[in-house]
């Protein structure tokens, strides 16, 4: 990085704060209206600067602000428990002039008029926090000056949540060793006069200290012992002490991560407002308290409460309409009469109010009128209601006279005790902070009208009081606008009180908090959508249900929407705006109405499409397409690319077996004191992720592997994959959300950008011939690819080839949502676009290129019109023009096919290794060992059906141990203006438990058919045959190894954590790892196993075949390569000469002697398949051509011999293909010839010219007896080939 001190914006900033240091430095005041400190501090929250500058910055502020309280005469006061003295640092008193508390009230303070908003759009939150801020530093008790106290330390230790000491804390503690609170309660009892959205900000701490403390139970890093073991024993006992000692444990850690919670929120949130720095923005990157690592930490001094910096506290302005409404109430309440007859309040009456309205049980905290439920919680929507309206609301303006009426009997009670407590004059406290004493009240505030009124009340500048003069003076411009003094002396006595409290200054120590805990008392990391800032954390944390991870409202809470939509307006792709509402979640629990559900597309949605054609440039993957003939075409497309044949799957289950052997043997470990010869191997972490990632590389995608280091290539190949599925599927952890999706954005663009290269690669080839396509192969063979062996070429060339025959893209291109995107495409490649047209489809976030849906969108609207403009000026002409449409076809296709392999990736990398993952950890459960050993026996046996039971077990710990939810987005209506917000969640988990669909559901039954195991109609999972036939030769490799077991602790076994303290079933449970981490996929398991001199694998069942190209082999490898290229000349010409096919004298559907020679291949003999529909029934093979000449087209059976074909044209029927005798024993494979000679249903029709649609429709005969329904025994497709020619 760039030294910034030599680049002119570092050298300023750093000369700025230089500039402040020296002043302070060399006792000179500061005349803070020059803003000196606002644009030193804007200018360090810009990106590039370099750390030394920012420690220079850093340690200039600190100097600044860090002063704590001394008493004015030297002599430290005496300390009690839970009194902490008050002192005077000013040895002097405004004297002069005091006018009447309720003339200055009315003169500079009160409100006149009509209510205006914050100039800055600060929402009422910031009042709620603020008064969080100001109740956890001081609680004034005692009468007299000379014996006033504070119950509390004057620093960030949540007391309003906590109390002020053991016996107040106990009282809303469960002590029931899980070191949790009471729900929703707290000790603070001063809110009777504040409104609910303080109460309600407070539960959320009360609730983040239950959060962090179910976090380190479950992380189990101190080797707690679970709550359920507490129970008490048979003889009525338990073990108190030991449940009491946890509990203290776990409280302890708890709090000391909620207050630094809390301290971050205070350094990061609120100090970046009164700094003057928007919420919407970069923070500064000062480090005030050392936690950036930049700063160190420091030494405590004694720090006292001052009477003078008690006057700070006052933040009645900021409230809203609706706050100061119910302020209104609460006083009328009170006091039994109207608000102008009430007059002269003291603390003393405050305090005997507050101690009646303190509930007899602290466990029962009242929020407003909120009612709790059943489980002692209030309800979040309610809370979540109170904040949102909060930020919905703008503040009130900082300025003179803007204090609610309300507030008049507090405002004069603080003006009073202030006189009673010979507090000194506003011009005397800025001399004491080093700032330039006014000279006239004009200085002071530039207004006419309020300087007046000053001068009449006082006559002398210096003699104004501390507290009207902090609350009246003239506002800072940015942030939270307060007075310039007021700013000033709140960032010193903040950063002040957490530069001198040890909890936060000594050294943080995992020892201590525990290395999640550690890492969770940092502040947030800047990609978190909200620059870095705190409340957002706490917030999402605590009310995920209410709060998204990329909804304003979340993210920045200290900013009205209206402000902060304007702000971001230029990032809308990426914030959403509106107002979360309550999602009203519609259960279903039973296969019939699930399948109804999933049945009908139109009307429930898919959840996934979004963010999938975010990640694809647009297009999108089949799992979030609702449109039924797109989702098909690219399920069929990819289908038969990834499963060719039946045999490819046995090449799959045996590749997957001899990586998973090769991970065992590398990765596996001697275990320290055991006996001799046990071995550890992470199961998951080492085995399972890295191979199913590496048949993906290998086999799917073709990414690089490093011949060097194969674990970290596995490693970050696999964590790119599950970024993507993160992000898509299941986001774990809500704060976490926004960096999940950065992740997967640079993942995304790394992976296209290869995949595009090889794709190119293919595609080229393919535009050679079939000639150089056949020379690759024999290239292919002589280069020593493994017989066998999965390449991503392959599965690449079939799925080009694919993509022009089954499922052609091309055929529903017209969609609407398709449309635009091809003309975009068209005229980029021809040249009609500029290029800042180009890049509009990206944008910038904190420097992360981000794909933009809606821009994309825009852009193709914009490619339209010109498009459209230019045709109608003639400079495209109509073969120009029908050239642009082609090309973006093209160009379409071409990501249409990126987008597959990145979708196919995902599933295969992450869901596949998902599912075996638990299935392994579900069946090493000791209540399991009955089912265990006979997939030991399976395992270790050469019985032809020991895969095929193996694969039950495996589906029954998928009905039985993997949460099944899927979610539905009811499709608004068109007559409902307002968004309906409803969703439909499937509970496959409960419907396959249902005993009315399944026989004893609790039974563990390998024969059980469950088809809805992997979801239901459009969106079914279409790979179970490829899990069916590779997973358990996974499963088997794993199972092979002597004496499995878990390792001991919490590292054997996966364990699952709810996000919500009172979970329901729609809420998703996550993976939580040894360290705390919570993911979205398993990462860890550890097991161990006894060395054993048995192999893994068994040779005659898991033996690879040897690669061909070994030396010895030379002279047969000629023989057989010129077998090969004789073979190969043959097919050629057989394709160009254009054989009559099927066979000499063949069936005809349309006599082929209408079909002119000689005849033009156009698409050479390749492979479809039919597969089921949303009605079960198998789904038409469809095409559209529009071509001057007729053409041809043939159709064979393949693998066995099963079915029969019909053939329709523009929707009539012009025949069936030839009868058959139905023989599943006889396949003949891909050999078309064979096929036909062995009796296999074959036919040729012709087509005539000009655009007709083509319909293949399956008409078989394998039908469950007495019904309609199709019975293809577990095999998902059935396979034909076909070619296409052109008639002379």
């Amino acid at each position: 990085m760039e030294d910034q001190t030599s680049t002119p914006n570092g050298t300023k900033v750093a000369g700025q704060f230089s500039a402040l240091e020296k002043s302070i430095a060399d006792k000179k005041t500061v005349d803070d209206r020059k803003d000196v400190l606002q644009h030193a501090v804007r200018g360090s929250s810009k990106s590039g600067l370099d750390s030394s500058i920012i420690k220079q910055m850093s340690l200039s502020v600190i100097a600044l602000f860090d002063h704590p309280r001394q008493p004015s005469d030297g002599i430290p006061p005496t300390r009690a428990p839970n009194r902490t003295p008050f002192v005077r640092i000013i040895d002097k008193t405004s004297g002069g002039r005091q006018p009447a508390a309720q003339d200055i009230f009315q003169g500079l303070l009160c409100r006149s008029g009509n209510r205006t908003a914050h100039s800055e759009g600060c929402s009422s939150l910031v009042f709620s926090f603020a008064t969080l801020v100001s109740l956890s530093l001081s609680r004034p008790q005692g009468g007299s000056p000379s014996k006033l106290f504070s119950e509390t330390s004057p620093s960030f230790d949540l007391s309003p949540l906590y109390g002020i000491n053991d016996e107040q804390c106990a009282k809303i503690r469960m002590r029931d060793g899980s070191g949790m609170l009471a729900p929703d309660c707290f000790c603070e009892d001063r809110l009777a006069f504040l409104p609910p959205q303080v109460t309600a900000m407070l539960i959320v701490w009360n609730r983040n200290h239950n959060y962090i403390a179910r976090r380190l139970l479950e992380a189990n890093e101190k080797e707690f012992t679970p709550l359920e073991a507490f129970a008490k024993s048979s003889d009525g006992t338990s073990d108190l002490s030991s449940m009491e000692q946890q509990d203290d444990k776990i409280f302890k850690i708890a709090r000391s991560i909620n207050c630094f919670h809390f301290k971050n929120a205070v350094i990061e949130d609120f100090c970046k407002g009164l700094l003057g720095l928007p919420s919407t923005g970069p923070g500064p990157k000062l480090d005030l308290d050392g936690s950036k690592g930049i700063c160190d930490t420091k030494s405590v001094r004694p720090h006292h409460p001052s009477y003078e910096f008690s006057q700070l506290y006052s933040w009645s302005s900021l409230m809203s309409d609706a706050d100061e409404t119910w302020v209104n109430d609460a006083l009328r309440t009170q006091f039994k009469e109207p608000l102008d007859k009430i007059t002269d309040i003291t603390p003393e009456q405050l305090e005997l109010i507050f101690s009646k309205e303190k509930p007899t049980d602290q466990q029962l905290s009242t929020c407003g009128t909120l009612k709790r439920g059943p489980d002692g919680r209030f309800a979040d929507d309610d809370l979540a209601k109170i904040l949102l309206d909060a930020t919905d609301a703008l503040a009130g303006p900082t300025h003179a006279r803007s204090t609610p009426p309300c507030f008049k009997v507090f405002d004069e009670m603080m003006i009073n005790e202030a006189r009673r407590h010979k507090v000194c004059s506003l011009n005397q406290f800025r001399s004491f902070l080093g700032l330039k004493p006014f000279k006239e009240f004009r200085e002071w505030n530039s207004d006419a009208k309020v300087c007046e009124a000053a001068r009449r009340l006082y006559g002398n500048i210096d003699e104004l009081e501390l507290y009207p003069g902090l609350q009246a003076e003239e506002c800072t411009s940015g942030g939270f606008g307060f007075g310039y003094t007021k700013t000033y002396a709140l960032l010193m006595d903040l950063i002040t009180a957490i530069r001198n409290d040890p909890r936060f200054m000594d050294k943080l120590d995992a020892g201590n908090l525990t290395k999640w805990g550690l890492e969770d008392s940092y502040l947030p990391d800047s990609d978190n959508g909200a620059y870095g800032a705190m409340l957002p954390k706490v917030l999402l944390r605590n009310l995920s249900r209410n709060y998204t991870y990329d909804n304003i409202y979340g993210l920045f809470p200290f900013i009205a929407p209206i402000t902060s939509k304007a702000d971001l307006i230029h990032l809308q792709d990426f914030y959403t705006f509106d107002r979360p509402q309550p999602i009203k979640i519609r259960t279903v629990d039973n296969i019939k109405n699930i399948g109804d559900i999933f049945n009908d597309p139109e009307q429930y949605l898919s959840p996934y499409g979004r963010d999938l054609k975010i990640l694809t440039s647009g297009y999108g993957y089949m799992l979030g397409f609702d449109n039924e003939k797109l989702h098909d075409n690219d399920q069929i497309m990819t289908l038969y690319s990834i499963m060719p044949h039946t045999r490819s799957l046995v090449h799959y289950g045996k590749y997957y077996s001899e990586v998973a052997r090769e991970l065992i043997e590398n990765n596996s470990t001697d275990v320290a004191g055991h006996r001799p010869g046990t071995k550890a191997i992470d199961i998951v972490r080492d085995v399972i992720n890295p191979t199913c990632v590496r048949f993906v590389t290998e086999a799917i995608c073709g990414l690089p592997m490093s011949t060097s280091d194969s674990a970290a290539a596995d490693k970050n190949n696999f964590t790119d994959f599950a970024a993507l599925y993160s992000y898509v599927f299941r986001k774990a952890d809500p704060p976490e959300a926004w960096a999940v999706r950065t992740s997967a954005f640079n993942a995304a663009k790394k992976l296209t950008e290869h995949i595009e290269r090889q794709l190119q690669l293919v595609l080229h080839d393919v535009e050679e011939g079939y000639l150089k396509y056949f020379m690759r192969l024999i290239t292919e063979y002589f280069k020593g690819v493994a017989v066998g062996s999965p390449t991503a070429r392959s599965f690449l060339d079939r799925l080009a080839q694919t993509s022009q025959t089954a499922g052609r893209f091309r055929d529903v291109v017209e969609l609407d949502e398709y449309q635009d995107r091809i003309v975009l495409e068209g005229m980029r490649r021809n040249g009609h676009l500029k290029k800042s047209q180009n890049n509009d489809v990206t944008v910038n976030v904190s420097g992360l290129p981000m794909i933009s849906p809606s821009k994309v969108h825009q852009a193709c609207i914009e490619a339209v019109e010109l498009f459209n403009q230019q045709k109608e000026s003639r400079k495209i002409d109509g073969l120009k023009s029908a050239k642009i449409v082609q090309d973006g076809r093209e160009r379409l296709e071409r990501l249409r096919l990126t987008a597959n392999v990145l979708g196919l990736s995902v599933v295969a990398a992450v869901n596949y290794a998902q599912a075996c993952s638990q299935a392994v950890d579900f069946y090493l459960d000791d209540k399991r060992k009955t089912e265990r050993d006979e997939i030991i026996r399976l395992a270790t046996s050469n019985d032809p059906l020991a895969k095929d039971s193996i694969m039950g077990y495996i589906r029954e710990a998928m009905r039985l141990g993997q949460p099944l939810g899927l979610f539905r987005i009811v499709k608004q209506r068109e007559n409902i203006t307002s968004g309906s917000n409803e969703v439909v969640f499937a509970n496959l988990t409960k419907a396959h438990s249902n005993p009315h669909d399944f026989n004893e559901p609790e039974k563990i039954l390998t024969d059980r058919k469950v088809p809805s195991l992997l979801g239901m109609g459009l969106h079914k999972c279409p790979a179970t045959p490829f899990m069916d036939k590779t997973m358990p030769d996974l499963f088997k490799t794993i199972f092979r190894l002597e004496n499995l077991r878990r390792a001991p602790g919490r590292t054997g076994k996966l364990t699952t954590f709810n996000t919500h303290p009172s979970p329901r079933d729609t809420d998703p449970r996550v993976f939580i790892d040894s360290s705390g981490e919570l993911t979205s996929y398993p990462r860890s398991l550890l097991l161990h196993y006894d060395k054993s001199d048995k192999p893994i694998s068994d040779d005659k069942l898991w033996k690879t075949p040897d690669p061909v190209y070994s030396l010895g082999k030379k002279i047969l490898d000629a023989i057989v390569g010129a077998f090969i290229l004789l073979v190969l000349l043959w097919l050629v010409y057989s394709m160009t000469s254009s054989v009559k096919v099927p066979g000499h004298g063949g069936p005809i559907l349309i006599p082929a002697n209408s079909c002119k020679m000689p005849k033009t291949v156009f698409q050479r003999w390749s492979i479809n398949a039919f597969v089921p529909g949303l009605n079960g029934q198998p789904s038409p093979i469809r095409y559209t051509l529009d071509h001057k000449k007729p053409h041809l087209l043939s159709l064979v059976d393949i693998d066995a011999r099963d079915m029969q074909m019909a053939v329709l044209v523009d929707g009539v029927i012009q025949g069936l293909t030839t009868e058959f005798e139905l023989d599943k024993s006889d396949d003949c494979g891909e050999d078309y010839n064979a096929c036909i000679s062995r009796n296999f249903s074959a036919g040729m029709v012709v087509i005539p010219s000009g655009k007709h649609s083509v319909q293949i429709v399956w008409h078989g005969k394998e039908f469950i007896p007495g019904t309609t329904e199709i019975d293809w025994q577990g095999d998902y497709s059935r396979r034909l080939m076909w070619q296409l020619e052109y008639c002379s």
